[in-house]
């Protein structure tokens, strides 16, 4: 008898499928695409549920962004969610301050982010994975 286990893994990736067959015909397990983030990447803030990849993908599209940082305070006074943003000064325009002000505002529907512009070389650089999350608990 020929038999192939079925692995399972908790990986938590939230991964985009592919349900179309394999070459050789089978169509019984659908393949992985691509990883699109991890479940518990999510920052919950006053009941909404963000991705940071919404908003590293919108800043992804502008080539003046140097780097960025989250910063979620989620203090009982309020709180405040912001997005710091560092631009390449030779490329930094008050046109383009507003478009991306514009277009973080469309990806993330359900908060209104603080966008604060910072000089270039403020925000700390990583050479493994970037922290970029920084959240303030109350």
């Amino acid at each position: 008898k020929e038999a192939m286990p079925l692995i399972r893994y908790r990986t938590r990736d939230i991964t985009v499928l592919d349900t179309s067959g394999c070459e050789c015909g089978r169509e019984a397990f659908p393949r992985c695409r691509w990883i699109i983030g991890r479940v518990d990447d999510v920052i919950h803030y006053k009941g909404a549920k963000i991705w940071p990849s919404m908003i590293h993908e919108t800043l992804l599209r502008f080539p003046e962004v140097l780097e960025y940082q989250i910063i979620v305070d989620k203090s009982p006074a309020g709180g405040r969610f912001t997005v710091r943003v560092e631009l390449d000064k030779k490329r930094d325009s008050t046109a383009k301050r507003e478009q991306i002000i514009a277009e973080l505002r469309k990806a993330l529907i359900f908060v209104t982010p603080h966008v604060e512009f910072v000089p270039e070389g403020t925000l700390p650089r990583y050479e493994g994975k970037a922290r970029r999350i920084i959240i303030k608990e109350g």
